[in-house]
């Protein structure tokens, strides 16, 4: 299961994500829509620790993975300890432009 829970990302004065919460249970796939601009790139970042959230918590499996430290070598998890992919509308495209663009799915592990 992935949790989380009132997840900020601030860049500047620019509050992008302003404490998120989230349950994506085992199995379950979701698709995170909207319009450009609004937090899903990031949301997926901050998810994949390609960017660090300004607070807030993400558990996976019951562990925070945002204070969880590499037991070899100690240090912090970052970027390449979980994966992401967006789908492209080149990708499909059969689909109509709105649904191209809304595939964008987390599956929880």
């Amino acid at each position: 299961m992935i949790q989380v829970q009132n997840l900020t990302k601030i860049f500047g004065d620019v509050v992008v994500l302003n404490q998120l919460n989230a349950e994506i249970r085992r199995g379950e796939v979701v698709s995170i829509i909207g319009p450009s601009g609004t937090g899903k790139s990031t949301f997926l970042r901050c998810l994949n620790l390609l960017d660090q959230p300004t607070s807030g918590t993400i558990a996976i499996g019951g562990i925070d993975v945002l204070q969880r430290h590499d037991p070899v070598g100690g240090e912090p998890l970052g970027p390449g300890s979980a994966a992401a992919a967006a789908h492209q509308h080149a990708l499909e495209p059969r689909l109509p432009r709105f649904e191209a663009r809304a595939v964008n799915a987390i599956v929880a592990d």
